[in-house]
């Protein structure tokens, strides 16, 4: 999708990548806040893109893929999150200011492959880890599969130092790594449009919850705003954020609240 249309100053369908156009009643938009006042055409409620154009992204992130060889069961493994802070400062010095000299401060790892019941295979984990957009931003008008050199060798860099932190933090792995693979917050800008690589949308603060512009229904008749911009971060906030866009299209719905 390249825009959102509008006419007569209601929004009535949106400009694929081709081109072509798709017409509807109502458009509801799940691709955050920013995206959609990005889509929109500049003379369409300027007030309200201004206002959303002014917010706060939420923090980047730095996402490690690790395959393995094996059932990890055998090694302790039973497919449980794991939040691991190697500060002092714990949960309060989340982010990695510098991922080129020190390791990760705090990671986030989880096994989804344990947690599929029709997984047959070999098993995977996935690595978190927040880091700063700054370190990345050098970068940001490089293309996908032309990035310079000076971006590869550090992304190279960063995969090793992360991956000889998580097999410092599970020996019982470390023999058994098969693959793995980075996602620097300039990968989640080129395949998931996050601004700024951005993990959970628009930055979460009080002002934000409290600011009448993130609502399901905006000043765009016949657009409605969904996912974790309107309600809250996460997958139960997108859920909600899609939820409530639909009862402002089908009023009914508001209803199912109370059940």
């Amino acid at each position: 999708m390249s825009g959102i249309l509008v006419e007569k100053g209601r929004a009535c369908g949106v400009r694929l990548q081709s081109g072509d156009t798709e017409s509807a009643p109502a458009i509801v938009s799940a691709m955050g806040a920013l995206n959609t006042a990005v889509a929109l055409p500049t003379g369409a409620a300027p007030e309200w893109q201004a206002r959303i154009r002014r917010m706060k992204s939420s923090g980047s992130y730095l996402a490690l893929f690790i395959g393995f060889e094996g059932d990890i069961r055998s090694a302790g493994i039973d497919g449980a999150n794991h939040w691991i802070y190697e500060s002092e400062s714990g949960p309060d010095a989340l982010e990695w200011p510098e991922p080129t000299d020190t390791d990760a401060p705090s990671i986030f790892v989880s096994f989804g492959s344990l947690n599929d019941p029709a997984h047959v295979g070999g098993h995977t984990a996935e690595l978190l880890a927040p880091c700063s957009w700054d370190v990345f931003s050098q970068w940001q008008d490089s293309r996908l599969g032309a990035r310079p050199e000076d971006y590869e060798a550090t992304k190279s860099w960063i995969t090793e130092r992360l991956l000889a932190q998580f097999k410092r933090l599970f020996p019982a792995l470390a023999d058994r790594v098969l693959f793995h693979e980075l996602a620097t917050p300039l990968s989640h800008a080129a395949y998931a449009n996050a601004p700024q690589g951005a993990m959970y949308g628009l930055q979460m603060t009080a002002e934000r919850l409290l600011d009448p512009a993130l609502h399901a229904r905006t000043p765009v008749p016949g657009l409605y705003l969904a996912g974790q911009d309107v309600a809250s971060l996460g997958i139960q906030g997108a859920a909600m954020g899609g939820f409530m866009a639909a009862a402002c299209i089908e009023s009914r719905l508001w209803k199912q609240m109370s059940r």
